[in-house]
C-alpha cells in the first residue's frame, strides 16, 4: 500500500484554507486598527512589524509543526490542534478589534467589513473543495455557509458602514479657528505630471519669458511624492494632508454594487476575493467605476476652511464628483466630460435643470457651460503650435478616439481640457470673496505620457527621425503654454496672492524609449510669497506638507494626524504661529447628495484611463 504523502491525511483538517484565512484576517486586523486615528504612528509601525512577523514566521512555523507531527506520527487530535482553533482565534481577534475600532470611531469602515466576510467566504469554499466529495451533506452545508457569509458581509457593511452615497464633514470640537493675518487670496494650483527633471532640462535649453517671470518671484524646487504614483491617491493626499490608507482614495477606480452602491471601496487583497469580484461583475452585480468624492473618508481643505465669510473655489480636482455641498463654488472633475451638454444648452429655448453633481451650487453648471472646449474645436493654428502635421491630419485628429499613448488623439484632449479649466478658473477668480482657490490641470501629464519619448529634451532613442521631427517639440511647447497660462491665472488673482503650485510626480525613462513614473520621480513645488520676491529654499518638501501649509496660511490649526508640516520658509513675511489640533475628523454618510446616473461620462473616463495605461 502506497504511503500517503505528507499532509495528505489532513483533508479533514482545513490546513490551506486556515492559512489563507489567517493571512486575510491579519490584513483586516491591521486595516481595522489603522482606521483609528487614536493609534499613534509609532504604534502603527509596530503593528505592521508584528503582523509581518506573523505572516513570515508564524505561518511557516505552523507548516513546520504539521510536517513534524506527520513525521512523528503524532495522534490525529494533536495534528488538528493548530488549524481550526488557530483560525477561530484569529477570527475572534479580528472581530474584537473591529468592535474596539467601532467604539473609538463610532463606525466601522465598510470595506473592512466586506473584506472580512469575503475572506470568510473564500475560506469556506476552499474548505468545501478540500472536503471529501462522498460527504454531500457536509458539502451542501459549507456551500450554504459560504453564501451566508457573503450576504452577512454585505448586510453588516450596510449596517455598520452606513453605505449612503453622500457625505458630510465631522470636525473635532477642539479646533480653534483664528483670523488669518492677511486678506490675500491663497491659490493651491495642481499641475499633473509637471516633472522636476524635465523642467530643469527645459529651463537649461533656452530662455522662456514666463518661466523667467516665475524665477524672479518664486521658489522653484523638487517635491517628494509617494508610491504607487496613481494620481487620485496623491492629489487626495495633497488635499486632505493624510495618507491614502486614511483618506480612502487608493487608485483610479472603485467597485460599486448594483442596488447597494458603494459596497466595495477597494479591491480586497486576495486572489480568491478578486475571483468573487470578477464573477460578480460578469453577473452584473457589481461594476468598476472611476473613483469619486464618495470614496474620500477625510475632509479636504475646501471643506475644512470654507465658511460663508471665507468661501472657496475648487476646479476639476481629482475625486470631486459628485460635487458635495460647501461654502463656495465647486466644479467637479466630470464637468469637462459633459462637453456635449454645452451644445444642447444652446439649442434649448428655456434653461434646463442643471445636471446634479457636476457643480455646486448646481446652477453654476448653466453659467459655466459655455466655457467648455471640445477637442473638435481645436484649430489648425493651435495644433501646429505644438506639432508638425498636415491640414488633413489636423482635421482628422480632432475627431480621433483615444488610443494608447497616441499623440494625435491625446493632444486635443489635453489642450481642450486645460483650456476649459483655465477659463473656468479665471472666471471664478473675478469674484473677490473666495480666499482659497484649489485649481487642477491635467494636460501636462497626458502629453508627457504620449510624447516624452519623442522629446528633444531627452535622447529620443525610442523615436524615428520622422517622429522626432513631428512631435519632438511637443513637451517643450506644452510646458511653454502651461507656464504662460499659469502666469495669467496668478496675475488674475492679484499681486498679493499666496500661491502654492505643485505636481504629483515627474517622469522617468523605463523601457523601449517609453516614459512613466513607477519609482516616484520628483514633482515640482513653486511658491510665490505675495509678490515679495523669491522665498528661501526649503528642505526636502513632500506632498504631505501642502495641506498643513495652506491651513497655516488660512489661520487654521494643523492636525496632529497629518504627517506633514507647514512650510513656513516659503512665506517668511507671514508671522502667524503654528497651532495644532488633534484631527479634522472623518466624513460620515448622510443622505441626499448623490448625483444622478452618469454612465456615459463614466465610460469615457474609464476609456481614457485604459488609454493612458492606468487600468487594464
Amino acid at each position: 500500500m502506497t504511503e500517503a504523502a505528507p499532509l495528505a491525511r489532513y483533508r479533514d483538517a482545513p490546513v490551506a484554507p486556515a492559512l489563507l484565512f489567517g493571512v486575510l484576517a491579519a490584513t483586516d486586523v491591521e486595516l481595522a486598527l489603522l482606521e483609528s486615528s487614536a493609534i499613534p504612528l509609532l504604534s502603527r509601525d509596530s503593528l505592521r512589524l508584528v503582523l509581518g512577523l506573523f505572516v513570515l514566521v508564524g505561518i511557516p512555523a505552523l507548516l513546520g509543526f504539521l510536517l513534524l507531527a506527520e513525521a512523528l506520527r503524532l495522534p490525529r487530535a494533536v495534528r488538528r490542534l493548530p488549524t481550526l482553533p488557530a483560525t477561530a482565534s484569529i477570527l475572534l481577534l479580528g472581530l474584537g478589534v473591529v468592535a474596539a475600532t467601532a467604539a473609538i470611531r463610532g463606525s466601522v469602515p465598510a470595506e473592512v467589513t466586506a473584506r472580512r466576510h469575503l475572506a470568510l467566504a473564500v475560506f469556506l469554499v476552499l474548505l468545501l473543495l478540500e472536503g471529501r466529495p462522498q460527504r454531500p451533506a457536509r458539502a451542501l452545508f459549507l456551500l450554504v455557509g459560504a453564501a451566508a457569509a457573503l450576504l452577512l458581509g454585505v448586510g453588516t457593511s450596510l449596517v455598520l458602514g452606513g453605505l449612503v452615497l453622500a457625505q458630510r464633514v465631522v470636525v473635532a470640537d477642539n479646533v480653534q479657528i483664528v483670523e488669518p493675518p492677511h486678506t490675500n487670496k491663497t491659490l493651491l494650483i495642481g499641475v499633473d505630471g509637471l516633472c522636476w527633471e524635465t523642467l530643469q532640462r527645459w529651463r537649461d535649453r533656452g530662455s522662456n519669458e514666463d518661466l523667467h517671470w516665475f524665477e524672479k518671484r518664486a521658489y522653484i524646487g523638487p517635491l517628494k511624492t509617494l508610491t504607487p504614483t496613481d494620481s487620485p491617491r496623491i492629489w487626495t493626499s495633497i488635499a486632505t494632508g493624510t495618507r491614502p490608507e486614511e483618506h480612502g482614495v487608493l487608485g483610479f477606480t472603485a467597485w460599486e454594487a448594483k442596488g447597494l452602491r458603494h459596497a466595495f471601496v477597494e479591491i480586497p487583497a486576495a486572489e480568491g476575493a478578486l475571483f468573487w469580484l470578477g464573477a460578480s461583475e460578469r453577473l452584473g452585480l457589481v461594476h468598476e467605476r472611476p473613483v469619486s468624492s464618495l470614496d474620500m473618508r477625510r475632509p479636504p481643505l475646501w471643506e475644512i476652511v470654507g465658511t460663508p465669510e471665507r468661501p472657496v473655489d475648487v476646479v476639476a480636482w481629482w475625486a470631486t464628483w459628485p460635487a458635495l455641498p460647501l461654502h463656495g463654488t465647486l466644479v467637479s472633475d466630470k464637468f469637462y466630460f459633459w462637453r456635449d451638454r454645452a451644445r444642447s444648452l444652446e439649442a434649448e429655448d428655456e434653461p434646463p435643470a442643471p445636471t446634479k453633481g457636476l457643480t455646486y451650487p448646481p446652477e453654476e453648471e448653466l453659467r459655466l457651460a459655455s466655457l467648455r472646449v471640445a477637442p473638435e474645436s481645436m484649430t489648425l493654428e493651435q495644433i501646429r503650435s505644438f506639432i508638425h502635421v498636415s491640414e488633413d491630419e489636423a482635421r482628422e485628429m480632432t475627431q480621433r478616439r483615444y488610443r494608447h499613448h497616441d499623440v494625435l488623439s491625446e493632444l486635443p484632449l489635453a489642450f481642450t481640457m486645460d483650456e476649459t479649466h483655465y477659463a473656468i478658473s479665471e472666471e471664478l477668480l473675478k469674484d473677490a470673496a473666495p480666499l482659497l482657490a484649489a485649481l487642477y490641470f491635467r494636460g501636462v501629464d497626458i502629453v508627457s505620457h504620449s510624447a516624452m519619448r519623442y522629446s528633444g529634451l531627452y535622447s529620443s532613442a525610442g523615436a524615428t527621425s520622422e517622429e522626432s521631427m513631428r512631435y519632438g517639440e511637443l513637451v517643450s511647447q506644452y510646458y511653454s503654454y502651461t507656464f504662460s497660462r499659469l502666469r495669467r491665472l496668478i496675475e488674475a488673482a492679484g499681486q498679493d496672492a499666496f500661491v502654492l503650485l505643485v505636481s504629483d510626480h515627474g517622469f522617468e525613462p523605463i523601457e523601449d524609449g517609453d516614459f512613466n513614473h513607477p519609482h516616484a520621480p520628483d514633482g515640482v513645488i513653486i511658491a510665490l510669497g505675495a509678490g515679495k520676491g523669491s522665498p528661501a529654499p526649503v528642505f526636502n518638501p513632500s506632498i504631505y506638507d501642502i495641506a498643513p501649509t495652506v491651513l497655516w496660511l488660512m489661520g487654521y490649526p494643523v492636525a496632529k494626524d497629518m504627517p506633514g508640516r507647514p512650510l513656513r520658509e516659503l512665506f517668511p513675511d507671514v508671522a502667524a504661529a503654528i497651532q495644532r489640533c488633534e484631527s479634522y475628523g472623518v466624513r460620515k454618510p448622510i443622505s441626499g447628495a448623490r448625483g444622478g446616473a452618469d454612465t456615459e461620462s463614466d465610460e469615457e473616463m474609464m476609456e481614457l484611463l485604459r488609454t493612458l495605461g492606468y487600468i487594464d
